[in-house]
């Protein structure tokens, strides 16, 4: 993975965003930048060197524990074991036709369209072409129909100058998503299968650049950065909201319909769930900015009281000296346990003592509207009345 592709008009990691939808491009880069994912983007750059460095110079990962690399990530275990799985699946091909992190040049979708694909590897004698993509994040990322390595695998195309039909083999490698299938997804497809996919890359392609790329609502906005801007986006969740409240009439479907409709709630509900968290994340972050206009603030719940002592023995014996209520000797209760259980008598002086016992964690922030803030149930509500 080479971070020089961001500067590119339209990157093949985002293809399945910009190959759906041509105005996500313009869209994703109008974002502004999310500070709490660049650590993780900084940790797959990591792994991504590791994991060249041990194939272009025949390592083993552990030898570099402890080393820097050149985004100042010190490799660790995790790391380690992430890059082993990735190396199980290429070594038994290094003895193909093969590259490693290398610049792939596809001028069949725009003249400057390029990106940098993890290992490939050629199998000429059998016309074969495989295709890697390690992702270090935690949301399963599918081969089949992957557009990304479908955009490559035209720079593979072009690099090996293949002029007839190749099988190519897509291997996705993900060790930290967790699924049934384990950590590497395969898809298997004929070059010429892929035509049809090809044009719509560079339909869009062109459409993305040009003076009107529009913005279109599907399965591709479950992934996209800029679904908390995007007018498509916004106008599909009030035609939701819109008919929530339609006089009563039933339908007499059938199975088919039934089926069908449930596949797209199922693909409702998802793009729903995406803007709201979207929104959600935008307005804790204009409020944290003193933002005062959204008729919402930021409230922190009460945490939970755990004990100082984590030791039971000093818990069980304090409760029964303090209180005279003596708690399961198996297993100590939490805080609110012991206080419920305790005669109505002696909960106040349990309350008192309870800071001296027992600490409080922080609570989680939660957006709850301004008219009922606790600073609204305090000071009254009228202080909000006419800001904008």
């Amino acid at each position: 993975m080479n971070t020089t592709t961001d500067k590119l008009p339209l990157r093949p990691s985002n293809a399945y965003q910009w190959g759906n939808c041509s105005g996500s491009a313009a869209a994703i880069r109008r974002c502004r930048d999310d500070d709490r994912n660049s650590d993780a983007r900084e940790l797959g750059t990591a792994v991504h060197e590791l994991i060249a460095m041990c194939v272009q110079h025949a390592l083993e990962p552990d030898v570099l524990v402890g080393q820097i690399t050149s985004n100042n990530i010190t490799i660790d275990d995790e790391m380690v074991g992430c890059a082993e799985i990735m190396l199980a699946e290429v070594r038994p091909l290094m003895h193909l036709e093969h590259i490693v992190e290398h610049e792939l040049l596809m001028p069949q979708i725009l003249p400057e369209h390029r990106g940098y694909i993890d290992f490939a590897a050629y199998d000429r004698a059998n016309a074969v072409v495989y295709a890697f993509e390690y992702k270090n994040g935690r949301s399963a990322v599918s081969a089949y129909n992957n557009f990304q390595m479908i955009d490559y695998s035209l720079g593979l195309i072009n690099f090996w100058n293949i002029s007839t039909p190749v099988q190519f083999v897509f291997k996705v490698v993900q060790p930290r998503s967790y699924s049934a299938v384990g950590p590497v997804r395969t898809w298997s497809v004929m070059s010429y299968e892929l035509e049809p996919i090809y044009q719509q890359l560079r339909a869009n392609a062109v459409q993305a650049v040009g003076p009107n790329p529009l913005l279109s609502v599907g399965k591709h906005c479950h992934t996209c950065p800029a679904v908390g801007i995007c007018t498509a986006a916004r106008q599909s969740s009030y035609n939701v909201i819109d008919y929530s409240d339609e006089p009563l009439s039933t339908d007499d479907m059938s199975d088919v319909d039934l089926g069908i409709e449930y596949d797209m709630l199922q693909q409702a509900m998802k793009l729903l769930k995406k803007r709201y968290e979207a929104i959600d994340d935008e307005l804790r972050y204009r409020i944290h900015l003193g933002s005062v206009g959204t008729g919402y603030s930021v409230e922190r719940n009460p945490g939970k009281w755990v004990w100082q002592d984590s030791d039971p023995d000093t818990v069980i014996d304090t409760v029964r000296t303090q209180f005279g209520y003596d708690p399961e000797v198996r297993s100590v209760k939490t805080v609110a346990q012991v206080r419920d259980a305790l005669p109505s008598s002696v909960r106040k002086m349990f309350e008192s003592m309870k800071p001296l016992l027992a600490t409080r964690k922080k609570g989680s922030e939660v957006l709850v509207p301004t008219s009922s803030s606790r600073s609204a149930r305090v000071f009254g509500g009228n202080q909000w009345k006419g800001e904008v």
